[in-house]
């Protein structure tokens, strides 16, 4: 793509996730998407064939930059107890901090019953991968003893996610509390204790 038409696409998606975050998938219009950028219908059209594409689009952009914190490429070669810490902090500051993160998970799970399709994209593009990428970690440390690397990888991730979900998006932190440090630590000391990740 030329730098023109990569300035357009962000100006459209930057639009597009305004509109999105603030009116929801279903009330959100091509229309409202297109005042926003200050771009023309026929301008989305022709980059993301509507919606639903930019929606993906828009998903696909969140997954990148998440991905990039936890790739195999990162992840090779650090030490285990440091890798789980670093995955764990940052899918809570994600899922906690960053408020944008935030709202596009309440966005999902609230349209995932109409749209399907969105939630899906989600899981494609951010969850599998993610669990994909900690599941070769995992197997690429004998030390840690891990007969299934897939299945820990999904505990753990599942775990986060849980702990993210009734803290923040349930409002559950005064009724179910629990400091984040006490459970990424033992999320750590469960997968690689000390004496297995030398």
């Amino acid at each position: 793509m030329t730098e023109k038409v990569l300035s357009k696409r962000q100006q459209i998606l930057k639009g597009a996730k305004q509109e999105f975050l603030v009116h929801g998938f279903a009330a959100t219009s091509v229309d409202r998407i297109a005042t926003a950028a200050g771009v023309s219908k026929a301008t989305i059209y022709s980059h993301f064939k509507g919606k639903e594409g930019l929606f993906k689009a828009l998903v696909e952009e969140l997954a990148q930059q998440r991905l990039e914190e936890i790739s195999p490429q990162l992840l090779l070669g650090q030490p285990p107890r440091q890798v789980l810490r670093h995955i764990a902090e940052e899918a809570l500051n994600n899922a906690t901090r960053r408020e944008e993160f935030k709202a596009f998970h309440r966005l999902l799970i609230g349209e995932s019953d109409r749209f399907p399709g969105l939630s899906r994209t989600f899981v494609e593009c951010l969850i599998k991968p993610g669990i994909e990428n900690l599941a070769q970690y995992l197997a690429s440390q004998p030390q840690l003893k891990i007969t299934d690397p897939e299945a820990t990888a999904r505990i753990f991730m599942g775990s986060i996610v849980h702990f993210a979900m009734v803290q923040e998006i349930m409002n559950g932190a005064e009724v179910l509390p629990m400091e984040r440090d006490r459970l990424v630590t033992t999320l750590v000391d469960l997968i690689a204790p000390e004496s297995q990740s030398l």
